[in-house]
């Protein structure tokens, strides 16, 4: 497990995700309505990354991911 400035893109990327059937992410999310592959949830970032966990970055981890998101996502990172 992560927490605060630990969970970031890059932790979750150097674990081996794989073998598992659920990746559960208590986090905010990000939903881009026009361009789908660009939402994502929010984790910590850098100044090497945005924190974003992207929709193909969660493919490239697990094979069946599930989204729960809250709905208030869809005003984007640019509201907070």
């Amino acid at each position: 497990m992560y927490f605060g400035r630990e969970a970031t893109k890059a932790a979750l990327q150097r674990e081996h995700l794989a073998g598992y059937r659920v990746l559960h992410l208590a986090t905010h999310a990000v939903i881009d309505e026009r361009v789908p592959a660009r939402s994502g949830v929010v984790l910590s970032g850098s100044s090497a990354e945005d924190g974003i966990l992207r929709v193909t970055d969660v493919f490239n981890l697990v094979s069946t991911p599930i989204w729960w998101y809250c709905p208030l996502a869809k005003r984007g990172l640019e509201s907070w």
